[in-house]
């Protein structure tokens, strides 16, 4: 895999700086599905938490440049 789990990790600025080399102004956060659906309740919504806190604190960091979709703990909604 390479590189690529790290560089997918990265939500600060290796991030920023990898946008400007490609020319990308705006990145929208997100984790994909599975996500926390196959979870039990407890820990999908300390996995849902963990990840909207972590997703937040990138937007606030570098507002201009990305926005986020929060994560939701479907099985306790």
């Amino acid at each position: 895999m390479g590189d690529n789990q790290a560089r997918l990790e990265d939500i600060g600025q290796g991030r920023v700086e990898a946008m400007d080399a490609t020319g990308i102004d705006v990145s929208i956060l997100s984790v994909v599905t599975p996500a926390t659906q196959a979870l039990p309740a407890r820990e999908a919504v300390a996995l849902a938490r963990d990840a909207n806190d972590q997703a937040a604190s990138a937007v606030r960091a570098h507002p201009a440049r990305f926005r986020a979709f929060a994560t939701l703990p479907t099985s306790d909604p």
